[in-house]
């Protein structure tokens, strides 16, 4: 994306490959130069700010030229220096990043500070200084003490027009119908540009709070990111019991991708994961991480064990079938290795630059370590996940077996969901109101 397309919609007008959008970018975008997407938004602010005194200038300039040349000359002659200084003030930006800015800035309001003593204090265009504002626009926040600095000037000269100025000026001082015009167009221009100040900054700020809640929910679970958004300087930090771990590993993804491109290689995780994804989302159960070719997920972290245990299975099911019908990577057909274990562990969210939200437990090694001791199509899982989970599914031995650090273990294979009609199914009803 080049520097000028990043500010422009999509689908803009300006956009299309006409002489007047060629014109109109050209002029939107002159003399900005700078690779930093902060100082270009800055400059272009800077850019329109000067081309919008420059056309008020202009009008100004048409309007006393009509209502009387002569007695308003100083005023033309100001106007046209104000246009020229305006249209050639986006050649100061190659002197540094805020000089335009800042010379824009300085310059209106000295140069309207003459204008309220030529027509006095009586035509209210002393209340223009209130829009100072707006400078915040040119300098950015990030540079908050040249923009205290121009408030301050901008005050300053607010102060000496209300205390020095006399009442009607030097330039035409008996037309008083002409100053009541100039008072009622400061009074309905300062508040159209104040109403569209507020509604730019307001609308800004909240496309910017949308933006910082869809990134944070889609990096940590959404009943966490509500809970963060709560208490930003909380710590997340919870024990849960009788959750259900899942490890889902792509068994042959090293040998395959070691000869293909790597735009290949990312575009077919992304393609599988993004399927997982969507399936955590349905199931309610919670994304942890990838771990390179392997897939980490939680159920039961909402508080019911039983939900939970059914939900991780059918996404290790539903994995099962992703990779069965997905293409082939490279020349290889892919197969699944999954490990499930349930029990106690601790979750949190960790970190500030990329915070994350993981989980910690003898449940997640056990997991882990049933992923690893698995078998290829298979997903391997404990007795205490089996115990958890066998309403819902069929399991077959698979015996006991040497997990390294964890000594010896009787586990099973997840083979299917129960048929509805199976004695040891637990159907919908029974699960919410086991009692009936």
């Amino acid at each position: 994306m080049t520097p000028k397309q990043e500010f422009l919609p999509r689908r803009s007008p300006l956009q299309r490959k006409t002489w007047l959008a060629a014109w109109a970018e050209h002029l939107l975008f002159a003399g900005i130069t700078s690779t930093d997407r902060l100082v270009r938004r800055r400059q272009l602010f800077t850019n329109i700010a000067a081309y919008a005194v420059a056309f008020t200038a202009l009008v100004h300039f048409i309007v006393n030229a009509i209502h009387n040349f002569d007695g308003l000359i100083i005023l033309n002659v100001y106007n046209v220096l104000m246009i020229l200084f305006c249209v050639l003030n986006h050649r100061l930006h190659a002197y540094g990043d805020l000089v335009a800015a800042v010379t824009l800035a300085v310059g209106v309001a000295a140069g309207h500070l003459l204008v309220v003593f030529a027509f006095g204090t009586e035509s209210d265009l002393q209340f223009y200084f209130t829009l100072a504002g707006l400078t915040l626009f040119l300098v950015g926040v990030e540079n908050y003490r040249v923009f205290l600095a121009l408030y301050a000037v901008w005050f300053a000269a607010l102060l000496v027009s209300l205390l020095f100025a006399p009442d009607n000026g030097f330039v035409l001082p008996g037309d008083s119908e002409f100053r009541r015009s100039l008072a009622f167009e400061a009074a309905m221009n300062a508040f159209v540009i104040n109403g569209l100040l507020f509604s730019f900054a307001l609308t800004a700020l909240y496309q910017a709070e949308e933006r910082s809640e869809a990134l944070l929910t889609t990096i940590l679970p959404k009943r966490i990111a509500e809970r963060l958004k709560v208490s930003p300087d909380g710590r997340i930090a919870d024990q849960a019991d009788g959750c259900s771990v899942a490890f889902l590993d792509l068994v042959g993804f090293t040998a395959a991708t070691r000869k293909l491109e790597p735009g290949h290689v990312v575009a077919y995780l992304d393609t599988i994961f993004s399927r997982l994804d969507a399936a955590c989302e349905r199931l309610g159960v919670d994304k942890i991480k990838t771990i390179g070719d392997s897939y980490m997920a939680v159920g039961g972290l909402s508080g019911d064990p039983s939900q939970g245990a059914h939900a991780i299975g059918l996404l290790a099911l539903e994995f099962l079938d992703i990779i069965a019908t997905a293409p082939e990577l490279g020349a290889a057909k892919l197969q699944v290795r999954g490990g499930i274990h349930a029990g106690p562990l601790t979750a949190g969210v960790i970190g500030n630059a990329r915070m994350g939200y993981d989980v910690w437990g003898d449940t997640v090694n056990v997991a882990s370590r049933l992923e690893s001791h698995g078998v290829p199509s298979r997903i391997h899982v404990s007795a205490a996940y089996k115990e958890l989970a066998d309403p819902h599914f069929e399991f077959e031995p698979r015996g006991e077996i040497e997990m390294k650090s964890l000594g010896t273990h009787a586990t099973y294979f997840l083979v299917a969901l129960r048929a509805p009609d199976d004695p040891g199914s637990c159907r919908p009803e029974e699960e919410k109101n086991p009692e009936a």
